[in-house]
């Protein structure tokens, strides 16, 4: 199958039916329309008055909370530990488990909770409704109880359901060997139970993303079915779209065009939430409004030696004699010429043997001119650039290099770097030879806060560097964007994570309203 066919039957995935020369429905895959099986996102009575926002344990607290608690026990008191002994406590099934309302400690709840089909939970996943328990805990209390454990029950991960399998699903790459049965992704299994009903047999066995195992068809580790609205407990086949590798998806656009709605003034930020705006919408400016704003750069950078030609020739050279002496060849005359700093370096124009010249456009932090790039800027030899700055002109080294420049984080994203004299002494810089290297965005906020007293205990040391468990955002997530009002100081990861929550929250109704579309597994603004 080729990329095109394969594009193309990857957008009939999601939405397509057929009605003859699909596969039979096959024992190995779970019905995920039973009954028995509960699934938070489809149109249900008990479900419907619940914000798409919620995650999966959020909805089943909700859940249990409808239950009529009184038709299963009347009697609601328990003996539990408090203090330095035990007393009589009256718990309360309408609140959400907790420390103080350790519902798991009576045994109705429990096993109403346990052995309901509908819910069909686990222990680990009831210890997380109840207030994030060890798994354990709850084992031991259910053993106390006599509640026998069942062979099949999901749980909850990072707000992904997963599904305890049935023997006959038998994944090459998970269980080769034996009747070990395992649990899967249930955005997973919809999808593979949607590829095995509606694709052909020739269409399974050439498709990119799954591999054969006793008849059935099975997606590949290291594929990705992706949510498309980034709501993880929407299971539905339309919102899921299958990725051949992390790579791709990686490459699906939502970052940029997320970015762009808040450049655009569709998304605002405030006190660490983003919102979306009602009242507005970009799609009402002119094309070249939007290109202005979407196009524009925040870093000034010449890294691009075109960039550099251009820069020296606009810089003012009044001032300085342009006249020098020079042989063309060993055995050839001296001849006086005179340079001019307003053209290219050349053969004809051999700038590089101007010792005010060099000196300059070396000394010239935005160019970061090593020997290399003055080689290849002036057409010659690394060898003879490095000769004429270090040999004839005697330029050191030291005057080489960005104090700005861009490089890579951890995750290989672009960000700016910034050198400083040692004498700032931030415990957490980079040391180099000469300076110390920082993170600029960090360093912008950390002489911020200075001045900003009351924040010094949470997020500086010693009243002047930035703890290293805090976090600098970027709130239009443009890296390079290091103005002091696009950035947002955090205390941690956790606060971090909410914030860019709030944003992935908004994503499935900028959806709905075509704000961002989704095509051919990329994300685009609505132009």
């Amino acid at each position: 199958m080729d990329d095109k066919n394969i594009q193309k039957h990857d957008e009939d995935l999601r939405c397509k039916k057929r009605e003859g020369g699909g596969r039979n429905e096959n024992p190995c895959f779970p019905d995920l329309n039973s009954e028995s099986v509960f699934t938070v996102n489809q149109s249900t009575e008990e479900f419907e008055p619940f914000q798409d926002e919620l995650t999966l344990t959020d909805k089943i607290k909700e859940y249990l909370k409808q239950v009529n608690w009184s038709d299963i026990s009347k009697d609601w008191k328990i003996q539990a530990y408090v203090g330095s002994g035990y007393k009589a406590i009256t718990l309360n099934p309408y609140q959400d488990c907790s420390k103080l309302n350790p519902l798991y400690k009576h045994e109705k709840w429990l096993k109403w909770v346990y052995t309901n089909k509908e819910l069909n939970l686990n222990d680990i996943s009831i210890a997380k409704i109840c207030g994030n328990l060890n798994n354990k805990t709850i084992g031991n209390w259910r053993e106390k109880f006599d509640i026998p454990r069942k062979e099949i029950g999901n749980y909850i991960k990072n707000d992904y359901r997963f599904l305890y399998m049935p023997k006959e699903y038998k994944h090459p790459e998970f269980n080769p060997i034996g009747d070990r049965r395992i649990y899967r992704p249930e955005h997973i299994i919809v999808m593979e139970n949607h590829l095995n009903k509606v694709l052909t047999s020739e269409e399974l066995s050439r498709h990119p993303c799954l591999i054969k195992n006793i008849g059935n068809y099975y997606i590949k580790d290291g594929s990705i079915v992706h949510h498309i609205n980034h709501n993880r407990i929407d299971n539905r086949i339309e919102n899921l779209w299958l990725y051949k590798n992390k790579r791709e998806h990686n490459n699906s656009n939502i970052n940029r065009c997320l970015s762009g709605l808040i450049k655009l003034s569709q998304v605002s930020f405030f006190e660490g939430n983003y919102y979306l705006n009602y009242d507005y919408d970009y799609r009402n400016l002119n094309r070249e409004k939007k290109n202005e704003v979407l196009k524009q750069k925040t870093l000034n950078n010449y890294e691009d030696l075109d960039k550099v030609r251009k820069a020296i020739k606009n810089m003012d050279w009044s001032g300085m004699d342009w006249n020098i002496e020079y042989k063309i060849r060993n055995n050839a005359p001296i001849e006086k010429i005179q340079l001019n700093p307003k053209e290219d370096c050349s053969e004809k124009n051999p700038l590089y043997r101007h010792k005010g010249w060099v000196e300059r456009i070396v000394r010239d932090k935005r160019f970061n001119l090593t020997d290399s790039r003055l080689s290849e800027l002036c057409g010659i030899s690394e060898r003879t650039a490095r000769r004429y700055r270090k040999g004839k002109h005697s330029i050191p080294a030291k005057y080489r290099g960005f104090d700005r420049y861009i490089g890579k984080n951890t995750s290989g994203k672009k960000i700016i770097y910034i050198k400083l004299d040692k004498s700032y002494g931030n415990p957490f810089a980079i040391e180099k030879v000469n300076s110390i290297q920082m993170r600029e965005h960090r360093y912008i906020m950390e002489k911020h806060l200075v001045q900003e007293p009351e924040l010094n205990k949470d997020y500086l040391i010693n009243g002047k560097y930035l703890k290293p468990d805090c976090h600098v955002h970027h709130i239009n997530l443009d890296k390079l964007d290091n103005r002091l009002e696009n950035l947002y100081h955090c205390k941690n990861s956790s606060e971090h994570n909410t914030v860019h929550l709030s944003l992935i929250k908004l994503i499935d109704e900028m959806m709905k309203s075509s704000l961002i579309i989704f095509e051919n597994g990329k994300y685009f603004l609505d132009n």
